[in-house]
């Protein structure tokens, strides 16, 4: 089964899309790539054409260079209730580039570290260059791309990438305590900093608060470069009136007389005390308001679920304008930010939800929500994949008997299944049913589905896998 899901997690590079004029109110927005057509940002899809691309501060790049999964900063117009928006701007600058460190892969917690700073992924991450987390080793050379989280002080990857370069690695944080030949540098997850020296003259525009990259050969303590490998990083800003859209992890979260204040990814956020629900240190949320003196004043706030549901098998219905697909009997809806990629021959210009046919099969992962209508849940990513010989379903059991169990609604037959454990060691049905707590426990099973009906041939309890 965890072949299969290997299968449904893998990921694809999109290719560039058409455009068209789209005048708008002046807006800026933060957050991942999740679809190419041009790009998709935080559910709004960016006309590129005429837009401005630099990526780690480079020349102008074309728009193919942009990928899914990756972080991005974009000025522009956006059109009132259309989800649509021309870009004038777009950056890119990854998080960190350089070796996974020693001994510091975490199968379970799904983690590394790279210089030291930790990397967290999860079943939205993006990979490129290998098939999956499992695919990561020590000593690989990645490049990170994800939100800052500046309470547990660690980036939460949207998109790793395995590099086949060689050359100088990345490093990017706020200078502080610069002097002559030194200066301490701390990236915006992290609770401290790194020492940097470096030898030659620095940009007179690098001072105290600037937030620069550091490119350097080997990684110390201090860390030795030169003054022409230390570059001031432009980022876009929101400026006042702009329609603004953040996505990112909170940190200073503070509530009270009606009101809360945070930061998400470096913008400052005011929030009436309605929309916050969930929010606190550490969540992951997108918010969409309008700038006002360097803050952004949100009318919505929406909280940013881990999954628990995963998805493998034949689409039986998809209604792009309703934003829902169904396969395997579950109905999932997607989102601003479910992330969308396709991984087979076809190559469309643009892939979203609107590209995906009957008949397609899908790779799905998500989570349950009640608010979900129709349906179950939500998708936070979809993918379509080359046709399997199997179907797969995973998800909290709400029913367990012989020769049958309940996942995500769906009645699944067990009566011919073969049955494992968390570890995928083979159990008799007695002992299979006994790991069971209904409600609480995740199961997954492959077989074949037709409508609302599953016929398991393994069946096997554990945690989804990234």
């Amino acid at each position: 089964m965890l072949v299969l899901a290997t299968v449904v997690l893998a990921v694809a590079g999109c290719a560039l899309g058409g455009a068209r004029p789209a005048p708008g109110v002046p807006g800026f927005a933060k957050g991942v790539i999740t679809a190419k057509s041009s790009i998709f940002v935080n559910g709004v899809e960016y006309d590129t054409r005429s837009a401005t691309i630099t990526m780690d501060d480079t020349g102008t790049r074309p728009d193919s260079d942009l990928k899914v999964g990756m972080v991005v900063e974009v000025k522009g117009t956006i059109e009132s209730g259309t989800g649509k928006g021309t870009a004038t701007e777009v950056r890119y600058d990854a998080n960190l580039e350089g070796p996974i460190d020693t001994g510091s892969i975490d199968p379970v917690a799904q983690s590394f570290t790279v210089f030291g700073q930790r990397v967290v992924a999860d079943a939205t991450t993006v990979y490129e260059g290998v098939s999956g987390f499992s695919g990561l080793a020590q000593g690989d050379r990645v490049e990170v791309s994800g939100s800052a989280d500046t309470i547990s002080h660690l980036i939460k990857a949207a998109r790793i990438e395995k590099k086949n370069t060689a050359g100088n690695f990345e490093i990017k944080g706020v200078v502080s305590g610069l002097a002559a030949g030194t200066f301490t540098l701390t990236p915006r997850h992290a609770a401290t900093g790194i020492t940097v020296a470096f030898t030659g003259t620095l940009d007179p525009a690098i001072a105290n608060g600037a937030f620069v990259e550091v490119k350097f050969a080997v990684f110390g303590n201090p860390l030795s470069t030169t003054a022409d490998q230390i570059k001031l990083l432009k980022e876009l800003k929101a400026t006042d009136k702009d329609r603004a859209e953040v996505e990112g992890v909170v940190g200073n979260f503070a509530s009270g007389g009606g009101s809360a204040t945070f930061m998400v990814d470096g913008v400052n956020v005011s929030a009436g005390s309605s929309l916050v629900s969930g929010v606190s240190n550490g969540v992951k949320v997108e918010v969409k308001g309008t700038m006002s003196g360097g803050v952004l004043n949100a009318q919505s706030v929406r909280v940013e679920r881990e999954s628990n549901l995963l998805l493998g098998g034949t689409v039986s219905a998809v209604n792009a304008g309703a934003g829902t697909i169904t396969l395997n009997g579950v109905t999932l809806a997607v989102t601003s930010t479910t992330v969308f990629r396709d991984r087979t021959s076809l190559t469309p210009a643009s892939f979203s939800l609107a590209n995906i046919m009957v008949g397609d099969y899908i790779g799905l992962c998500g989570y349950t929500d009640s608010s979900a209508s129709p349906g179950v849940g939500f998708a936070t990513r979809i993918e379509r994949l080359t046709a399997q010989p199997q179907a797969l379903l995973a998800g909290s059991v709400s029913a367990a008997a012989n020769n049958s169990l309940t996942i995500l609604g769906i009645s699944v037959n067990t009566s011919s299944a073969a049955f494992r454990d968390a570890d995928g060691n083979s159990v008799t049905q007695t002992a299979f049913l006994a790991l069971i707590t209904v409600g609480t426990t995740l199961a997954g099973v492959i077989g074949t589905s037709s409508g609302a009906a599953f016929t398991a041939t393994i069946a096997q309890i554990g945690e989804l896998e990234n």
